[in-house]
């Protein structure tokens, strides 16, 4: 059994006025502040940068020693050569060749000017790899969350706010390297500006001329999406109270008399407004069937549950649909603007509510981004 030691590294700036209880911001030269919590493995270093005109910049790493395999150890330190060893989890035969590109010769050397991707790490190396980010990335943010709470500084970020670099090194080594990457195919849809633009142009002079601003259950959801990864219970939170801003906002702006109600008055369980109070206040609006809306029903029911046991109990469990939550929420938010005649919002719904709507159908290009030699070996054809 040996080690690895991985290295996250980021950095923030702010005003210079500002300082911690420990550290003079004022003097780049102050002793940096080191904590490393015992039998964890990790450590954690602030120290300031060079100051910048008014702002003063911060850095922060954090290194976690986490045990690993010799044979994993072993490959990890080939790599920094440009290398290979012959890992008995190794995916691919060597040597080993992408669409006619020699990448890995019979000597185990990179011969290509191609990075070595993630996907071809053996499969222990590449799950060891996984949980060490997480955990990194975890711990990170754990520490910046515990800095902006415990010392009253507003202005240090979430660590999904940030840039980051993440680099390894073995036992003996004093640089290090950056990891692998894994480049996901992405499916999106192309830009607006890819195509006529005369409707979004049109839509921004509407929101500039009449100083329109994103509606705040957005902004929250946005933050929700955001903050997912890193602190799933907060992204609970903020979902929740995404849909219940935004489906007050909406029924303020339909009922103005109804705007002092819907404020101060404790509203009924926010599923049944999604049940039975929209489809009765949109009654005369033919374009929704709201029978296809019946699972987002069932999924608001079950995100308040949820919330409620986080947020009076404590209670939160790994198995909380959160991101299926935010796109439930995503997919009312966006009915509601449809319903105030915003038409174009139906192109952001999930297909199986926003298509029936049909008011205005999407003609941006479906486009998927791809690696050509990020693909896993094991789906190569033998040659």
């Amino acid at each position: 059994m040996s080690y690895i030691t991985f290295l996250l590294r980021t950095s923030f700036s702010y005003l210079l006025r500002t300082s911690f209880s420990y550290m003079n911001f004022s003097e780049p030269d102050s002793t940096p502040f080191e904590f490393s919590p015992k039998n964890t493995g990790l450590k954690f270093r602030l120290s300031n940068g060079e100051p910048r005109k008014q702002f003063q910049e911060t850095q922060l790493r954090t290194t976690f020693r986490a045990k690993a395999d010799l044979a994993d150890v072993e490959f990890v330190r080939a790599l920094r050569n440009k290398a290979v060893t012959r890992h008995p989890c190794l995916p691919f035969d060597l040597p080993f060749s992408i669409n006619g590109t020699e990448i890995i010769d019979k000597d185990c050397r990179l011969v290509a000017n191609v990075g070595f991707r993630r996907r071809w790490l053996p499969k222990s190396i590449d799950n060891f790899l996984e949980e060490s980010i997480t955990k990194l990335q975890l711990e990170t943010d754990r520490f910046l969350g515990l800095l902006r709470w415990g010392e009253g500084l507003t202005e240090v970020p979430s660590l999904d706010e940030l840039s980051t670099w993440i680099g390894w090194r073995t036992p003996r080594t004093r640089l290090y390297h950056l990891i692998p990457q894994k480049f996901d195919p992405q499916t999106g849809l192309s830009t607006p500006f890819l195509r006529s633009n005369t409707d979004l142009t049109a839509r921004f002079k509407y929101f500039w001329d009449n100083q329109v601003e994103e509606p705040l259950g957005h902004a929250l959801l946005h933050q929700a999406s955001r903050t997912v990864e890193r602190n799933p219970r907060a992204a609970l939170l903020m979902c929740a109270s995404a849909l219940e801003t935004g489906l007050k906002s909406h029924i303020s702006s339909q009922v103005p008399e109804a705007e002092w109600l819907a404020i101060n008055v404790p509203s009924p369980p926010i599923y049944r407004i999604v049940k039975d109070y929209l489809p009765e206040l949109h009654s005369q609006n033919e374009d929704i069937n709201w029978g296809t809306w019946k699972n987002h029903v069932k999924a608001v029911q079950q995100l308040f549950e949820d919330r409620n046991r986080l947020a009076h109990k404590g209670a939160f469990t790994e198995e909380v649909p959160v991101h299926e939550y935010i796109t439930v929420c995503s997919d009312i938010l966006y009915l509601c603007d449809f319903l105030r005649g915003k038409h174009w919002a139906c192109n952001h719904m999930s297909t199986d509510v926003g298509s029936p709507l049909g008011k205005e159908q999407d003609k941006r290009v479906r486009f998927t981004v791809q690696d050509p030699y990020d693909i896993d070996p094991r789906n190569i054809p033998p040659v």
